[in-house]
């Protein structure tokens, strides 16, 4: 069977039409129909200027404790922790941990890429980590950190009840680069 030269150019003309709409819907559903431009360092960029312009730019403080030394905080207040078992890449604590009153301090609006923009010495030395649940968890110089649940006011150092938990202690050097 011969197909005519107008039979080829109608099958060419609707491969062709099929091939680039595959690729604009494939483009658009890839990155979740976002107005994200071509170049990720400007989106991430515009992402942290638009914190800064709200005002949530601040995600951990340091605090002075009875002028003796400083430690972290959320941008609350809240004190955080880090757990002696987790690794650089793990956080250990799951399930049964959890249960002893502990929470990860867990990163609800930020990408990871976002962070580099920072600048000052605290927020320069947070990252992310994806605990085993899929939650996205902050860590500080690759500790995950965590808050006790029984610490309910600023100052609060409750969670420091066992040798496995520590506060995390922020170098005063940290504070003046």
């Amino acid at each position: 069977m011969m197909l005519s030269k107008k039979t080829i150019l109608i099958l060419l003309l609707i491969f062709f039409v099929g091939f680039t709409l595959g690729l604009f819907f494939y483009k658009y559903l890839s990155n979740g129909f976002q107005d994200k431009p071509e170049n990720a360092e400007d989106y991430y960029k515009k992402k942290y200027e638009e914190l800064v312009q709200k005002g949530e730019d601040t995600i951990i403080q340091a605090k002075k404790f009875d002028d003796q030394f400083y430690y972290l905080t959320d941008k609350e207040g809240r004190t955080l922790y880090t757990y002696k078992k987790d690794t650089e890449l793990k956080s250990n604590c799951n399930e049964e941990c959890l249960s002893f009153g502990r929470s990860p301090f867990i990163a609800a609006s930020i990408e990871a890429e976002t962070l580099k923009f920072y600048t000052d010495p605290l927020h320069q030395r947070l990252n992310l980590i994806e605990r085993e649940e899929n939650i996205i968890q902050f860590k500080w110089i690759n500790q995950p950190l965590y808050y006790y649940d029984w610490d309910k006011t600023e100052g609060d150092l409750l969670g420091v009840d066992s040798e496995d938990w520590n506060i995390v202690h922020v170098p005063e050097d940290f504070l003046r680069e």
